[in-house]
């Protein structure tokens, strides 16, 4: 197939097309497709315009083949949310100009729409980035539900000065924002292999509401079920059984992990240091499947069918291929845990450059 109409289109517009399908399958009005396309094109601020051409015009790891954006769906039993997380990328890109775009547009997010960015700025030089070794600088989320205001955070790398010094700053961190107890929380169950368990990803609500999250990540590599069991006993609202259940589902009833690590992450408030507000399992499904296809039908097994319905229309028309064709859009699939309530969240990879050199 030719997909060199992906190649000639600029970031923007291709995403903002897969974004309007998103949103009418989510009865998004008018008004809040608009919002959403505007806040897009914000956060991919100087790579929007730009051309995307027929092979990356940098690294970003946030997808397979360096599409700097990807979306998700959450989906808990009520209203979908629409995530997208987007790379803060110039065309002459280094992690230095990375990281100050990421301030720029916490600044933006800020003025325009009252975000915080106050427990960034105390641990803004923490993170800043040392290591040319480093993946990234900075990322930016946001979740968009009908009806609400959005909701934005930050990415920010923890083995920014390499991996090894990343326990250190995630400990340091977490005493700048006054929450030293929930490290030993995060020590004594995410990171209980040793370095088997590697630090990834730390990320901060911009809110200012009490229920503002800060989140830390970890890749687990070579685990087994057990040991993803162990690590979200962390949370005294996890099942046991829940947990196995959900890696079964997505693994093909294997023991462990081995294709491509499974991630955690534990997320605290202010209203609990010492025990997480919420914890999720990230499962990488692309690598547990032979295809799209397949990965939409292990979906199925664990979401409600409503729900099911719409992870496989949003994939659908995100879709430029045949789902059957091969592995990569849908990506993870992660089970969230936040008490009593329980939720999925499905993510979604472009394929750009994956398609234009894939093309016959």
């Amino acid at each position: 197939m030719n997909y060199n109409w992906i190649a000639e289109k600029t970031f923007g517009l291709f995403a903002s097309e897969k974004l309007k399908s998103i949103c009418g399958i989510l009865n998004f009005k008018e008004q809040e497709i608009n919002a959403t396309l505007n806040i897009f094109n914000l956060m991919a601020g100087s790579w929007s315009d730009l051309t995307i051409g027929t092979k990356p015009r940098w690294f970003s790891d946030i997808t397979e083949d360096s599409t700097p954006f990807e979306f998700s769906l959450s989906l808990n039993g009520e209203k979908p949310v629409l995530r997208f997380l987007t790379d803060n990328l110039s065309e002459l890109n280094t992690l230095e100009s990375s990281w100050a775009l990421g301030c720029k547009l916490n600044e933006e997010l800020e003025k325009r729409f009252g975000a915080s960015i106050a427990r960034f700025k105390q641990i803004k030089d923490i993170f800043a980035p040392d290591d040319p070794q480093a993946l990234f600088a900075m990322w930016h989320a946001v979740d968009l539900e009908q009806g609400r205001q959005p909701k934005f955070k930050l990415y920010l790398n923890p083995q920014c000065r390499g991996i090894k010094q990343a326990p250190a700053l995630v400990e340091k961190a977490l005493h700048y924002l006054g929450f030293t107890k929930a490290w030993h929380c995060i020590s004594q169950f995410a990171l209980q292999r040793g370095e088997q368990d590697e630090l990834k990803y730390f990320s901060l609500d911009l809110s200012y509401s009490k229920d503002a999250r800060f989140k830390v990540y970890v890749v687990h590599k070579n685990a087994t079920i057990k040991n993803l069991a162990d690590v979200l006993a962390g949370n005294p609202y996890h099942e046991h059984g829940e947990v196995i259940e959900f890696c079964r589902a997505t693994n093909g009833q294997q023991s462990s992990f081995t294709n491509r690590p499974v991630v955690s992450s534990f997320a605290f408030t202010n209203d609990d240091e010492t025990h997480p507000f919420s914890t999720t399992l990230h499962v990488p499904i692309q690598f547990y499947v032979s295809n799209d296809e397949i990965a939409i039908q292990k979906s199925n097994h664990i979401l409600s069918p409503q729900e099911a319905a719409i992870n496989k229309q949003v994939i659908s028309c995100v879709a430029d291929r045949p789902l059957a064709a091969g592995t990569g859009i849908q990506t993870y699939l992660s089970l969230k845990r936040q008490q009593n309530k329980k939720s999925i969240t499905s993510y979604i990879a472009p394929e750009t450059y994956k398609l234009i050199s894939s093309q016959t």
